[in-house]
């Protein structure tokens, strides 16, 4: 700890809501695979505790309101795919681990930023796959 009283402290500046929404948007746009396969397995979860049980693909479709809406936002993020994968490839490069200061960062972060993005892609893709339920095939029957 320095002790000198006349060296000068850095402040620490609040950050401004133009940073805080760049922040989000770029980490909702950094973790999309991960918010896909949690929409998708939520809307299996209201419909499994409306059933009593897990739904039969191809046979079973519930209706509420909830499920309704949870269904529209589960689809539409599912349709934004061909645009937000992409984004997410470019944002993790630009701004790796949505770092206040992109200008900062080091080739080696954001290296490390887009293999980390690949393996929750890679993640959201092997739970789809790998699937006991066939949440996917029963959402999109």
């Amino acid at each position: 700890m320095n002790t000198n009283p006349y060296t000068p402290t850095r402040i620490q500046h609040a950050p401004s809501p133009r940073h805080r929404l760049r922040f989000w948007t770029v980490a909702a746009i950094y973790l999309y695979p991960l918010i896909v396969l949690t929409s998708l397995y939520l809307t299996w979860g209201i419909v499994t505790m409306q059933l009593g049980r897990p739904p039969v693909p191809y046979r079973e479709y519930p209706d509420g309101f909830v499920i309704m809406v949870s269904s529209w936002v589960t689809a539409i993020l599912h349709l934004l795919a061909p645009i937000a994968v992409p984004a997410g490839v470019a944002v993790s490069v630009l701004f790796p681990f949505a770092r206040p200061n992109p200008n900062s960062a080091s080739i080696f972060s954001r290296i490390a930023s887009l293999v980390t993005y690949t393996a929750i892609g890679a993640t959201a893709f092997i739970v789809l796959s790998r699937d006991p339920y066939r949440v996917s095939d029963w959402f999109w029957d």
